[in-house]
C-alpha cells in the first residue's frame, strides 16, 4: 500500500486465508500473490497456475507496478 501509483490507479490489496494477497482494481480481481515453496507466485485472475515466480519481494512489487502501467497480469 506504500506504492502511491497503485493507490492512485485504484488498486486494493486484501490478505485472504488460503489464497494470499488478492490484488484488485475497482471491483475486478487482477490476480493474487502467494508465498509457496520459498518463493512468491503470481496467479492472474482466471488462471489455475502461477505465471510469474520470484524469490525477492521487491521483484513481486515491481511486477505488480507493471499492472498499473500496462494492465497485463499474465
Amino acid at each position: 500500500m506504500e506504492q502511491e501509483v497503485l493507490l492512485l490507479k485504484g488498486f486494493t490489496f486484501e490478505l485472504e486465508a488460503n489464497i494470499g494477497v488478492v490484488v484488485s482494481r475497482g471491483e475486478h480481481v487482477r490476480g493474487f500473490w502467494r508465498y509457496q515453496s520459498g518463493r512468491f507466485a503470481w496467479t492472474p485472475a482466471g488462471y489455475y497456475e502461477a505465471t510469474v515466480h520470484t524469490k525477492v519481494m521487491d521483484d513481486a512489487i515491481a511486477f505488480t507496478l507493471t499492472l498499473a502501467t500496462n494492465g497485463n497480469g499474465s
